[in-house]
């Protein structure tokens, strides 16, 4: 795991936070700073403790379902949001040390809703040496075309989501 970069502590921190109570983290810095000992089986709220607890369990999984072999290509759907930056750090660093070679390629697909900024997603890409596809498909159009009483709007958008990266998966 050894040094993280400045992108990835910030949003293992927003995870960290988010599960702390109001006066957990106006007392954070404090916290951090002097740790005190915790009954058994309770682990202090660090970003640390929190990304080995996150490493331990994708890597269990993979090992215990055989999820990823030797040559496999995976491809991580990174959206901008922290649920897909923690999977793509966590691919990321187990590709390093894992007893099997396999590659990992980010795809962002810029679904044309206004003010998705997909530089930032690129430059952090190409920071950190990963291999990335962004893709354009204007699903917001075609949401707002066919969905004229909002009903379905989430279901309409995710299919159409999913169906593109299952199209790009096979292209790459």
């Amino acid at each position: 795991m050894g040094a993280q970069s400045e992108e990835s502590t910030i949003f293992l921190l927003d995870a960290v936070l988010e599960n702390l109570e109001v006066s957990e983290v106006k007392n954070l810095g404090e916290k951090l700073a002097t740790p005190t000992p915790l009954p058994r089986g309770q682990y202090e709220a660090t970003p640390e403790r929190l990304e080995k607890r996150i490493f331990k369990a994708v890597g269990s999984a993979i090992g215990d379902y055989n999820m990823i072999e030797e040559g496999d290509k995976i491809m991580v759907a990174v959206s901008g949001g922290k649920d897909s930056w923690v999977m793509l750090h966590v691919l990321n660093e187990l590709r390093k040390k894992a007893p099997v070679n396999f590659e990992i390629m980010a795809v962002n697909l810029d679904q044309g809703y206004e003010g998705f900024e997909t530089r930032k997603i690129e430059e952090y890409l190409e920071a950190q040496g990963i291999a990335f596809h962004m893709a354009f498909k204007d699903i917001n159009s075609i949401v707002r075309e066919k969905n004229q009483d909002e009903a379905l709007w989430c279901s309409l958008c995710s299919r159409l989501r999913r169906g593109s990266l299952y199209g790009l998966a096979t292209e790459l």
